[in-house]
């Protein structure tokens, strides 16, 4: 990944940045997913990935790993979220029909930006 220009993380194993185009991309496995500020530099990644792996485009990724990713373009905000996995556990223990309970922690909290 380095020699196309990406740098690891640290804390992140799998996360790599190409802070010239401030794009990032995910690889687990056989997954990989890329973030980028406009499809014109995501391409430009995909293109350089492409050289060195196999790559299936499926277009705008809507799950990860099992996470969902929602992205609101008009707002230029991406959610990311876990409900089809938490519902399905919940599903398989018959928790499904409990009531939620209120906790002191604040809800839909905005995390800082880096």
């Amino acid at each position: 990944m380095q020699k196309l220009s990406f740098t690891p993380i640290n804390s992140e194993v799998y996360l790599f940045i190409n802070k010239s185009l401030r794009a990032y991309t995910l690889i687990y496995v056989d997954n990989n997913v890329i973030a980028a500020p406009n499809k014109k530099i995501t391409k430009q990644v995909r293109n350089v990935l492409s050289k060195v792996c196999p790559l299936k485009d499926l277009s705008e990724a809507t799950k990860f790993l099992g996470f969902q990713i929602i992205r609101d373009h008009v707002n230029n905000q991406v959610f990311i979220n876990q409900t089809k996995y938490a519902k399905a556990i919940l599903t398989r223990f018959r928790y499904k029909d409990i009531n939620p309970v209120k906790t002191p922690i604040a809800s839909h909290k905005e995390l800082p930006t880096t």
